[in-house]
């Protein structure tokens, strides 16, 4: 996170004319990233892990879930080792799948990011479609996975308690659908342009309208057949279809048609 703060830093700078500066916090990201992969890259397992313990000798060799997926969403962990991370690294991890937390909306922007939305959808149907096959119209507090119907009401030690982070509960759906499915993503550099990368899975059409700055984008998304999508002025969107290495890139206000299967 720290790296990912720089890398931002150098940016904003960059926007305000500040070159010295930029330079500055450029320079502060490369040392922390070449720092980062001399203390905790394990070249065997080729994942991140916890590092060195506080005596300053002992090294920590656990892995945590959570440095692997902000390693990806701040572009230093290595891309050709996503296979191993989501294939044998992640399964693996102790209480993985029955323990979900509040950040599980940032790891699911991982999980979108590195392509993996089968393996993103069915961590959602295991929990959060396990709450809706019982009957729930709201998330229940208790994320544990193995937990009774009764635990899962229950937060603060008493039945039906609010946490404090209840909205949280609904991010990685949200994330699932828009950053996965639709494969919606802005570019961090230049803010008006944005990507499409549709992984319709199983469905066979999605329909959605996402606000931007400059408006909204409008898709009705098929399988089969054409899709259609609009967009508004004075913004650049790229779709990027699995059969076809060629973005479609519009860059004029307007609807348009295309097909995701050739």
């Amino acid at each position: 996170m720290l790296y990912y703060n720089y890398v931002t830093g150098a940016y904003f700078a960059d926007l305000w004319k500040e070159s010295a500066l930029a330079d500055r916090y450029r320079k502060l990201a490369r040392n922390l990233k070449k720092k980062i992969f001399e203390h905790f890259w394990d070249d065997d397992r080729k994942v991140f892990i916890n590092g060195t313990m506080n005596d300053n000798v002992t090294v920590d060799k656990r892995i945590s879930h959570h440095a692997q997926y902000w390693g990806i969403l701040a572009d230093i962990f290595p891309k050709e080792h996503y296979d191993n991370l989501f294939e044998n690294v992640l399964p693996n991890l102790p209480n993985y799948y029955e323990v979900v937390s509040y950040e599980k909306g940032y790891e699911f922007l991982a999980y979108a990011k590195a392509g993996r939305i089968k393996e993103l959808w069915d961590h959602i149907y295991g929990v959060f479609g396990d709450w809706m096959d019982q009957g729930h119209t709201r998330f229940p507090e208790n994320f544990m996975l193995n937990a009774s119907r009764a635990r899962q009401l229950v937060f603060y030690t008493r039945p039906y308690g609010l946490s404090l982070c209840h909205g949280a509960n609904g991010i990685p759906v949200v994330v699932g659908a828009l950053n996965g499915l639709i494969g919606f993503s802005q570019s961090s550099m230049k803010t008006n342009e944005y990507t499409i990368r549709p992984e319709l899975l199983h469905l066979k059409w999605i329909h959605s309208r996402i606000p931007v700055k400059e408006g909204y984008i409008t898709m009705k998304l098929n399988a089969e057949g054409e899709s259609i999508i609009d967009i508004p002025e004075g913004c650049t969107v790229s779709i990027i279809k699995k059969s076809c290495r060629k973005p479609l890139v519009l860059k004029k206000a307007g609807e348009y048609t295309f097909k995701l299967a050739d």
